[in-house]
C-alpha cells in the first residue's frame, strides 16, 4: 500500500459530520479573448488532514493499492 497526498489552500468553509473538511479556493482565471474572471472551486476532504495557519492549508493522505492508477472518485492521477 502506498501513501498519495494532495496540497490545497483555501478558506475553510465548513465541516461535515463524518469529520471532513470542505475548502473554498479561489482562483483568476483568462478566457481566450484576454479576459479575466474568478473562479471558485470548493475541495473535499474526508480522510487525515492536517491544518496549518490561518489561511488553510490541508494535506490529505490517501491510501492507495499499489498499481491502482485511478482515484476514489474514478479520474486518473
Amino acid at each position: 500500500m502506498k501513501l498519495r497526498g494532495a496540497v490545497v489552500s483555501g478558506i475553510l468553509v465548513d465541516s461535515t459530520s463524518t469529520g471532513g473538511l470542505i475548502l473554498k479556493d479561489m482562483q483568476i482565471v483568462e478566457d481566450g479573448r484576454g479576459k479575466y474572471s474568478l473562479k471558485d472551486s470548493y475541495h473535499y476532504f474526508k480522510d487525515v488532514v492536517f491544518i496549518r495557519g490561518d489561511n488553510v492549508v490541508a494535506i490529505m493522505v490517501d491510501k492507495v493499492e499499489e498499481g491502482r492508477r485511478e482515484g476514489k472518485d474514478g479520474g486518473r492521477r
